[in-house]
């Protein structure tokens, strides 16, 4: 164990149960596949860049729209989200359509009035 590990990932293995989640702010501790695994945990780069930034607020401003919705708004978001490939919750087809330009602004509709049953 190095001078700044709190507890090793061997030791952390050896307790005999499955850990779940970060461990002393060193270690991050998940189940895969039946197996434990560890590793450490990275703080992220954050680069803050311009572009970055203008991201992050309209991804802000898409979510702050989702929770002002009415239900019929999110009824209609729901149809539009199982129309996809993959189908989606309301709130994840609503995100991924503002965060394409794809909502009118004014009547919380898709851009291309889709018709939904």
């Amino acid at each position: 164990m190095s001078n700044d590990e709190p507890i090793s990932k061997e030791l952390l293995k050896s307790l005999g149960f499955r850990l779940s989640g970060q461990v002393y702010k060193y270690w991050v501790c998940w189940v895969w596949r039946g197996g434990q695994r560890i590793r450490r945990y990275v703080i992220p780069n954050d680069p803050k860049t311009p572009v970055q930034i203008s991201c992050r607020t309209k991804f802000a401003r898409a979510v702050l729209a989702a929770q002002e919705l009415d239900i019929d708004a999110r009824s209609y978001w729901g149809k539009i989200g199982v129309l996809k490939l993959y189908p989606l919750p309301w709130f994840n087809a609503f995100i991924s359509a503002y965060m394409k330009d794809l909502v009118n602004p004014i009547t919380h509709r898709h851009i291309r009035n889709l018709q939904v049953r």
